[in-house]
């Protein structure tokens, strides 16, 4: 009988352990969420201060010429957008809700940025000097993959 208790007792040890794991894999998740709105409220805070520099398709067309310091800003900007959108990308992998009913929305948006051509030449895709690309090798590949699929401007081999 002290066999049965202690086999019982180890199944709920475990039993509590997974399900403490999984708590605590939602509870990251959500953080990683959550820090990835607060991030895209900080973007759009941004935009709204420097709407005249065309950063936010397809709502505004890129002006044909900017200062220095607007051009530094949309590097900026541009920084942080591609920055959330590949923390998304990341978070899609990682939980299916996120990827059949916000993903697309996320989806769309990259394309819109993809269609400006000054966006696709800041990110530098094409780049055959072996550099490092800064982005997770997986997006990377994602949106020459997606610059392909919609054909969008020229195509790009990806990186050596």
């Amino acid at each position: 009988m002290a066999g049965l208790q202690c086999t019982s007792g180890h199944r709920k040890e475990a039993r509590e352990r997974a399900e403490k794991l999984a708590q605590d894999r939602i509870e990251a998740f959500n953080q990683a969420y959550n820090a990835l709105s607060d991030r895209y409220f900080v973007f759009l805070s941004a935009l709204a201060q420097y709407p005249h520099i065309g950063v936010q398709p397809p709502w505004t067309e890129a002006p044909n010429s900017l200062s220095a310091e607007d051009q530094a800003r949309r590097s900026v900007l541009y920084d942080m957008v591609i920055s959330l959108c590949e923390e998304a990308y990341l978070i899609k992998e990682r939980a299916d809700d996120i990827k059949l009913h916000q993903w697309p929305g996320w989806e769309d948006y990259i394309v819109a940025l993809l269609r400006h051509d000054e966006f696709r030449d800041y990110l530098d895709l094409g780049r055959t000097d072996g550099g490092y690309g800064g982005f997770d090798s997986r997006f990377e590949a994602y949106l020459i993959g997606l610059i392909a699929e919609r054909k969008i401007g020229t195509p790009i081999a990806a990186a050596a």
